[in-house]
């Protein structure tokens, strides 16, 4: 009994504290952008990155879906010895995150600016919004990866690797600050600069996670076959209240960005920025 007691203990640890460390690790990450445009553009880069916050809690919900609804599909599949038919549920929820990623950054170019704009109460304020449209329109292009990313994460889980989970977030996360380093520092390329630094992170993080798979001793990827759109539309069911309950942060941020707009409260705006 005290032997389970400790394994089941350190068991937690190991999975609790991997995913902890994960989590920090992606704070820094969607942190840095706002640190080098704070520090190098100033506080309308702030303003704006406010202005984009809401909107970036959509492309998490999403990939909250695919994360939560996917690591426990594919984590029973594997449970029961179907190693084969796991591996194509995982093939089949990277092409349809690539999809939908796809999908839904060109709605969402075709829904920022209507989304930004709306909180406008004067024309001083469509600076601020020119660069938060700017900066959405470069790393929505990115939303494919991003998903790829959350995935990645998941399904390293799903094969009892979660220190990796926590390598694989830091190297992302180190990508982006190097990047922003000498996209925003060196070549001062502002807020876009920011933006790019961030896709190409999350393209990084991409090609990491195919050639983990391809080259890891579970042999993931051995053919090109996927599973049936059953096993999507359960983990949908399994993700919707997770995905559902961060998309709804978006309203709440997104009312609050317009109320400090309103009352001309561009200094509390800033504050948001460096808060969250």
């Amino acid at each position: 009994m005290k032997d389970d007691f400790f394994s089941i203990t350190g068991e937690i640890l190991k999975y609790g504290g991997s995913t902890f460390a994960a989590l920090v690790a992606t704070s820094i990450y969607t942190t840095t952008d706002g640190f080098f445009i704070g520090n190098w553009i100033g506080a309308e880069g702030l303003e704006a990155m406010a202005l984009i916050f809401p909107i970036t809690i959509i492309f998490n919900s999403l990939g909250i879906l695919f994360e939560t609804g996917g690591s426990a599909v594919v984590s029973e599949k594997i449970g029961a010895g179907k190693n084969q038919l796991a591996e194509k549920i995982m093939r089949t929820n990277y092409l349809y995150a690539m999809i939908l990623g796809v999908i839904f950054a060109i709605i969402g170019n075709f829904l920022i600016e209507p989304l930004l704009y709306a909180l406008a109460d004067n024309s001083e304020e469509y600076h601020i919004i020119d660069m938060a449209i700017s900066y959405l329109q470069i790393t929505l292009c990115g939303l494919p990866f991003l998903l790829t990313v959350f995935l990645t994460g998941a399904f390293m889980r799903c094969i009892e690797k979660p220190m990796h989970v926590f390598y694989f977030v830091s190297s992302t996360s180190l990508m982006n600050i190097i990047l922003d380093a000498i996209f925003i520092i060196l070549f001062g390329w502002g807020i876009e600069g920011a933006a790019i630094a961030t896709l190409l992170s999350q393209i990084f993080g991409t090609a990491v996670a195919f050639w983990y798979f391809s080259t890891s001793k579970q042999k993931f990827i051995t053919s090109w076959s996927f599973g049936s759109l059953k096993y999507l539309l359960q983990e949908f069911k399994i993700g919707a209240g997770f995905a559902v309950g961060t998309f709804m942060m978006f309203f709440i941020e997104y009312l609050l960005n317009g109320i400090l707009l309103s009352y001309n409260a561009m200094h509390l705006l800033t504050a948001l920025t460096i808060s969250t």
